[in-house]
């Protein structure tokens, strides 16, 4: 067990600036972690950075926020440390001459009656997990995350009327790398049709991609020191996309050629593949508040939500919720009580949506036959069976609940009782294997 571990050591480095003045501000951040693995080989290195800043223009206000994180991994070529755990310890991975063995074991047991026909037989094989991490191998991923968030804020009436706009981008690559050398054990029972095979490379990409741009309009005005009004009207629209692929090479007999290109072949009975997803959706929103003299509020909240992963007769869904609150702290008969900083008493009510199912899962999709065809015809098959039904799972829940703050905070007390439920709730359908799929989403509604 002593062999494929070590004692990890790392550092983590992190440097942070900011400046500028009344009407511009500025902020920038980086930090670099390493993280040194108890297996030999294995590590990680992340890349983080980050700059803001906010530039006041008049009555106008710019803001962007810019985060990057970029991190690489490398698994031990040891293997898992459980492997190690079950080999038995008087097994010995050099031989008597100091060179590395291939097999700690390798004995065929026979049956103690050996008239028994057919005769019949245990191989007892246990591969040295040394000797296939010494071999050449490649275990590598690496990621990038970019994020990037610009709002613009135009105060129409200073602290009254005033619009925001936002935009957001996301985008995230991965990337992994696997590659086995033809020496490795796990091609030791190819039989000799198969040896052109030998050497595996397996590589993987992931694309994603998010935008998101939303614009609100809001009022707030405080009337005779008692009333407070808060409304606010806004719109979002948003898309979504990614792509994964993944390959599988053979055939690569030249040692240490981690390369891809360097392979012979698409694994046996095997091709590229990959899935892809695009979903957007809309909204309109609206909310409103108003507060009687810091001790009674009434909220209420309503939108408009559209999806593109929902049939073609259930894109759009309205949800709304509604909520009414007390402060009993700011009631004369309370406030002198100096025990009790906060009070709260309160109650809503409300519904949301979600929907738990793939991009494509409302439409009939196909698959190609492997590039088959007949006469010039391309074949394919039946891939998923659509849904045009599915559509929003909507959720209904009212919140009884009280807060209460004592002794400075010392003691803090918070209960709520809540009851909800779920209508048009998204499950899977079994279906007989005669159809061809063994289930399908669909959509069920209390009775």
């Amino acid at each position: 067990i002593k062999y494929p571990v070590r004692t990890g050591i790392g550092s983590r480095h992190a440097l942070r600036i900011e400046g500028g003045e009344e009407t511009f501000r500025y902020a920038g951040a980086i930090s670099y972690n390493n993280v040194a693995g108890a297996m030999k080989g294995s590590e990680r290195n992340t890349f983080n950075g980050n700059m803001h800043f906010i530039y006041n223009l008049k009555n106008l206000i710019f803001q962007n926020d810019l985060q990057i994180v970029s991190s690489k991994s490398k698994n031990s070529p040891y293997g898992n440390f459980a492997d190690y755990t079950l080999i038995n310890s008087y097994y010995k991975p050099y031989d008597d001459n100091g060179n590395l063995v291939k097999y700690l074991e390798d004995h065929t047991y026979y049956p103690t009656d050996r008239q028994s026909l057919p005769l019949s037989y245990i191989n007892q094989t246990m591969f040295n997990p040394l000797y296939d991490a010494l071999q050449p191998s490649k275990d590598e991923s690496e990621y990038q995350q970019i994020i990037n968030n610009f709002s613009i804020e135009w105060y129409i009436l200073p602290e009254e009327l005033f619009v925001r706009g936002r935009f957001n981008v996301i985008s995230e690559r991965s990337r992994k790398d696997t590659y086995i050398s033809a020496k490795h054990s796990m091609f030791d029972k190819y039989s000799a049709a198969d040896f052109e095979r030998k050497g595996k490379y397996t590589y993987g990409t992931e694309n994603k991609s998010t935008y998101e741009a939303d614009i609100t309009l809001n009022y707030s005005k405080k009337f005779n020191s008692v009333h407070q009004v808060y409304a606010g009207l806004g719109y979002n629209i948003a898309e979504s996309k990614y792509e994964d692929y993944t390959t599988v090479g053979e055939g690569i007999t030249v040692i240490n050629m981690d390369f891809l290109g360097m392979a012979s072949k698409y694994e046996k009975e095997g091709r590229p593949g990959g899935v892809e997803g695009i979903t957007c959706r809309v909204g309109f929103i609206f909310n409103g508040n108003y507060t009687y003299n810091r001790r009674y509020f009434v909220d209420f909240s309503g939108s408009v939500e559209g999806s593109s992963q929902s049939g073609a007769g259930n894109r759009y869904a309205p949800f709304w919720s509604a909520g009414i609150g007390w402060n009993m702290n700011n009631e004369p008969f309370i406030k002198n009580i100096k025990m009790i900083q906060e009070g709260r008493l309160r109650f809503s009510y409300g519904s949301t949506g979600s929907q738990s199912f793939s991009p494509y899962q409302a439409l009939l999709t196909y698959k190609d036959s492997g590039g088959k065809n007949y006469m010039g015809w391309y074949g394919t098959s039946i891939m998923g069976m659509g849904n045009k039904d599915l559509g929003w799972q909507k959720t209904r829940q009212y919140n009884i609940g009280t807060d209460w703050r004592l002794w400075d905070g010392r003691i803090r007390l918070n209960l709520d009782v809540y009851n909800r439920i779920t209508d048009n709730l998204l499950a899977d359908v079994n279906l007989p294997s005669s159809s061809g799929f063994t289930s399908y989403r669909a959509m069920w509604e209390r009775w």
